[in-house]
């Protein structure tokens, strides 16, 4: 008992320790007052006089703050007023508010409808007004939703799941556009890594502070927001979303643009070298489609006198045949003579027959050398042309390379090029492994035009001796020689009928290969034909494709300009958020703050108290043994 009397004493000597430093603090407050109110009454008679004029302001901004609820409704919005004063004196502004806060000093702010006046003092002065509207220059609506189902931020508090944060941003049509047109939005939040894991925030910037994740979004001028966050949480507690806006003005330092552009620039020079190259092959292809017709034009020739000489070459035998027969009776008919004076009344007629067989070869002798003149020329023009065509090497691997971004028309005309490319080789390859028998045609026919004049000759020197003999010849002396001289002659006959009919079945097993060969030719020079075409489509397309190109650098850098032009914000002129009538506003700002998502206060002190249980200590346990009460 003497103990609880002794502390009672203790503590109302405390109690009245305690109100003796009030009463002394309340004096001097009171004393303190006075003289403040006895300063500030002689500084504002002071002033009074020196503020009868209208004050020189230097500039004038506008901070907008607005608190909103967790989904994005507006509550209030108020505006700080800020003006930089050179000259004190009176000051008249504008602004529909419900109500005025001096920031500054005491001074009382008249408010007449929408005029705002009061006296300002030299330096800044402050002054808050309470908007009557809650209008700002975007709408925003912030939704929740966990595990896919919708929630209002109020239910939310203290959930587990995976949360979904949806929040959109759009035009005002209200408020004024230049602030929706010229000012950037940034969106943040803030989020405890403790209660938010795998966060997901497409677009945005993260950056830890502390135990916090801070997500910050920048919408552009001139664009809504659609934004979303998505994370696992449990006991989910959030602070307020934070939104701020100001004017947008890009200064940025283009020199990588430049260096990005300078390499582009080889782009069109590149492109130009491919023109100038397909240009070269497009001249090429020409020279070899003309080459190829002048080709087809003289093997059409040459197929029409093979085919010429094989249909006559039966008839050209079967005369050969009749000669050699004619040859072979006269010769055995002269062999078999007998002794006695032989009838000479058909050998008047030899040497007007073996004339006729002379004129007979001549014509045949006329006839291949025509052939061989013409094969000539065909086999000349064919060699040339072939000869014309390019060695050069090329393989799909080289057009893949070369080409390797093109469209399925071109690719289906690439694949044509190359398919008559490969057409090409091959007839150049056939040509050179037959080229030897096509040079043997010419001296083969030469050498038997030469055996046949010189059968003709000899028949007409035959011819004109035997019609000379016979005008007064001894028949019996000089029968013997000419028997002799037509056993050679049908013997030497009978080789060269045979040589001939060798020759005229080589003819005509040529005639039938040729054809195949032209047939070959034919096929080529269609390729050669849709290769020209190709090349010169081809031509066209990267003649295009240069002009185009070209002017490439420049569009790009017009576009980079009007990029740049569209967020340089330089030709933005300042306007004031209040009133149209507020005139020289060089700022405006938005700080806009949500409410947060927090647990109920009956709530957060069950859990304070629950904690604070769990954490209580042996010692706290023995310190509340001692407590009185």
């Amino acid at each position: 008992m003497k103990l609880v009397k002794g502390e009672k004493k203790m503590r109302s000597r405390v109690i009245k320790s305690i109100l003796s430093i009030c009463l002394i603090t309340a004096m001097a407050l009171i004393t303190v007052s006075s003289t403040s109110k006895a300063t500030a009454s002689n500084s504002e008679a002071k002033n009074s006089k020196q503020q009868n004029g209208a004050a020189e302001i230097k500039s004038k901004s506008e901070v907008v703050y607005a608190t909103l609820a967790a989904d994005g409704t507006i509550n209030a919005v108020y505006v700080v007023n800020h003006f930089d004063v050179e000259k004190n004196g009176s000051i008249t502004d504008y602004g529909d508010y419900k109500s005025v806060l001096n920031l500054t000093d005491s001074k009382p702010i008249v408010v007449n409808a929408d005029t705002v006046s009061f006296q300002a003092d030299k330096e800044n002065y402050y002054y808050q007004g309470n908007m009557k509207t809650t209008d700002l220059p975007w709408k925003f609506k912030i939704n929740y939703e966990l595990d896919n189902l919708t929630m209002t931020p109020q239910d939310l508090a203290g959930k587990t799941g995976k949360l979904r944060i949806q929040i959109n941003a759009e035009r005002n049509d209200n408020v004024n556009s230049a602030f929706f047109e010229n000012y950037m939005l940034q969106i943040s939040l803030t989020l405890n890594s403790d209660i938010c894991q795998n966060i997901d925030a497409p677009d945005a910037t993260i950056a830890d502070a502390g135990n916090n994740k801070i997500l910050t979004f920048a919408v552009m001028p001139n664009k809504g927001a659609d934004v979303q966050i998505m994370a696992d949480v449990k006991d989910f507690t959030m602070s307020g979303i934070e939104l701020s806006a100001i004017p947008f003005s890009m200064k940025v330092d283009l020199q990588e643009a430049d260096d990005m552009l300078a390499e582009f620039n080889q782009l069109p020079k590149a492109i130009a070298e491919l023109d100038d190259g397909v240009g070269k092959l497009a001249k090429g292809t020409k020279k070899l489609k003309k080459g190829t017709d002048d080709l087809m034009n003289g093997s059409s020739e040459f197929t029409k006198g093979l085919s010429l000489l094989k249909e006559n070459s039966n008839a050209i035998t079967a005369a050969s045949t009749q000669i050699k027969n004619a040859l072979l009776t006269i010769s055995g008919s002269l062999s078999s003579g007998s002794t006695s004076e032989p009838d000479l009344s058909d050998l008047t007629q030899l040497p007007n027959g073996l004339s006729q067989l002379a004129d007979g070869l001549e014509g045949i002798s006329a006839g291949l050398r025509e052939l061989e003149n013409g094969f000539s020329a065909a086999s000349q023009a064919l060699g040339t042309t072939i000869e014309g065509i390019p060695d050069s090497a090329i393989t799909r691997e080289q057009i893949e390379e070369q080409f390797p971004n093109v469209n399925s028309d071109q690719r289906e005309l690439l694949d044509q090029l190359y398919a008559s490319y490969t057409a090409g080789q091959t007839v150049k390859v056939t040509y050179h492994q037959v080229k030897k028998a096509f040079d043997a045609v010419a001296p083969t026919i030469d050498s038997l035009a030469v055996n046949i004049d010189n059968i003709s000759g000899s028949l007409d020197q035959i011819s004109t001796q035997i019609g000379s003999s016979l005008q007064g010849m001894d028949i019996m002396e000089d029968l013997g020689q000419l028997t002799t001289g037509m056993s050679d002659l049908a013997n030497n006959y009978v080789a060269f009928d045979k040589g001939l009919n060798t020759y005229m079945d080589g003819v005509g097993k040529l005639a039938v290969g040729y054809n195949q060969f032209h047939s070959g030719l034919s096929g080529f020079g269609n390729g050669v034909e849709e290769l020209n075409s190709g090349v010169e489509e081809l031509y066209d397309g990267t003649t295009e494709l240069n002009e185009e190109v070209s002017k490439m650098p420049d569009r790009m850098q017009n576009e980079i300009d009007k990029l740049m032009s569209e967020y340089d914000g330089s030709e933005f002129i300042p306007v004031s958020y209040v009133s149209t009538k507020n005139q020289n506003t060089e700022l405006v700002q938005f700080v806009l703050k949500c409410e947060g998502i927090e647990l109920p206060e009956d709530k957060k002190v069950t859990e304070t108290t629950e904690e604070s249980k769990t954490k209580e200590t042996v010692w706290d346990r023995i310190v509340s043994l001692f407590k009185i009460g």
